[in-house]
């Protein structure tokens, strides 16, 4: 039942201080009342009918389109430089840190050395298999002059001592020619000798039958005759001998001198061999010195450092650098 306001004929049946509330109650009250159930209603309605976007909040972080680079170092060592920091942009190819390089420069200059140790030998055996002039490598030449000259002087002095003993073996060709000549000029001798002493054996023969010359010079004849022809018989069978030991002098002076070439064509095969497997070794080694330069591979803004400690250890193949690209490909 609902309650309705007393109307004032009412109020002269209720006691003084009931009507004394009832006079002061404010209308106004009742009116905010409505008021406010009103807008509660038109909420609601509003409410039923409108359409809101749903929001919805939470953390997260910009992912460029290309991954974030990871830069690390093949071989590790002990950092002695740190170029970069944290947030700074980096181009392609700048030094971002640098790992120490006393290792691998020691060896690589130790390399660089036997190197050009190599090529400076390769050309002195080279013109010593080819008997041309000794002309060592240009770079060579400019970077170690001492291990050049060091070749020149060998060059000069294995010359010299091939020329010593081909002259040795010149000489004894020689002495063989000349035994050879002299066996040769001395059979033609003794076949004068024996033909004139025949001749006089013949023409004294008829003298001794006759009386006129004794038989003893006749004997004499003959004897000298037998003797010619023993020595005559010993000097042609010393002209093949001496003939045979010309051609082995003359062989021995052509084999020194082959041996002397072939011996330098096997070391500088030997050299070669050695100076390409050092060859690919070096450009290893260069490129390990080279990488101690640790560099940025694309252009972005360096995100985190891993290693922030000059003479801190790396560890071959750890994580040093990561970089945020700037430029998505």
């Amino acid at each position: 039942m609902s309650r309705r306001s007393p109307r004032p004929e009412d109020l002269d049946y209720m006691g003084e201080s009931s009507a004394a509330l009832l006079e002061q109650s404010p209308r106004g009250a009742r009116l905010i009342l409505w008021l406010l159930a009103l807008f509660v209603a038109l909420f609601l309605g509003w409410a039923a009918i409108a359409e809101l976007d749903e929001v919805t909040r939470g953390g997260g972080k910009v992912i460029p389109s290309r991954q974030v680079q990871v830069v690390q170092n093949l071989e590790g060592g002990i950092v002695s430089e740190l170029l970069v920091r944290e947030g700074e942009t980096v181009e392609p190819g700048e030094i971002l840190l640098r790992i120490d390089d006393t290792r691998f420069a020691s060896s690589l200059r130790e390399s660089d050395v036997r190197l050009a140790v190599l090529k400076a030998r390769q050309a002195r055996l080279q013109a010593e298999a080819e008997g041309a002039d000794f002309v060592p490598p240009e770079e060579v030449q400019k970077t170690f002059p001492a291990l050049v000259e060091q070749e020149q002087r060998l060059y000069e002095s294995r010359g010299i001592e091939l020329e010593n003993n081909l002259a040795i073996l010149r000489q004894q060709v020689e002495q063989r020619r000349q035994e050879v000549t002299e066996l040769e000029s001395r059979r033609a001798h003794l076949e004068q000798a024996l033909a004139l002493v025949g001749r006089e054996i013949a023409m004294n023969r008829p003298l001794v039958q006759q009386g006129v010359v004794s038989e003893v010079e006749l004997l004499r004849l003959e004897r000298e005759a037998n003797q010619i022809r023993g020595d005559l018989s010993a000097t042609r069978l010393s002209i093949p001998r001496g003939t045979s030991r010309l051609d082995e002098a003359k062989r021995k002076l052509e084999e020194a001198e082959l041996s002397f070439r072939n011996q330098a064509r096997l070391e500088l095969n030997t050299v070669m061999g050695e100076l390409s497997g050092l060859s690919e070794s070096s450009v290893a080694l260069e490129d390990r010195v080279r990488r101690t330069q640790v560099r940025a591979p694309v252009r972005g803004i360096v995100k985190q450092l891993m290693v922030n400690t000059v003479g801190g250890v790396v560890q071959p193949g750890m994580d040093l650098v990561e970089i945020v690209p700037l430029e998505d490909t």
